[in-house]
């Protein structure tokens, strides 16, 4: 088998360099893998942390906090709302009363020929 040359002027390969064995001084020694198998598969795809649990509480809580804020809101908004729409109301009555007035003072200051 032949390998990528390590020095061009060289012959030597990495294959044949890797063939010597682990004292090589061109490869780095790898450490023994670790075969452990004893996680239990539950524990790596089962249930999410309880860390979890508690920022999900806290993010309902918030929501439902902002839910009943906006809901204040609008119950506010619609009171402002109707109370705006008597004054207009108003405002409008008073208008057309000295609108009234008005035209009367002056059909008295006025008399008909």
């Amino acid at each position: 088998m032949t390998g990528i040359p390590i020095d061009p002027k060289s012959s030597e390969s990495v294959q044949s360099r890797a063939e010597d064995g682990p004292g090589s001084p061109g490869l780095p020694k790898l450490p023994a893998p670790s075969l452990d198998v004893s996680i239990p598969l539950d524990q790596i795809i089962g249930d999410p942390p309880t860390g979890l649990d508690d920022v999900d509480s806290k993010k309902l809580e918030e929501v439902e906090k902002r839910a009943s804020h906006v809901q204040k809101l609008a119950e506010e908004n619609a009171k402002l709302e109707a109370e705006l729409k008597e004054m207009s109301e108003r405002l409008e009555a008073a208008e057309r009363k000295r609108e009234g007035l008005l035209a009367g003072k002056e059909s008295n200051d006025n008399p008909a020929n």
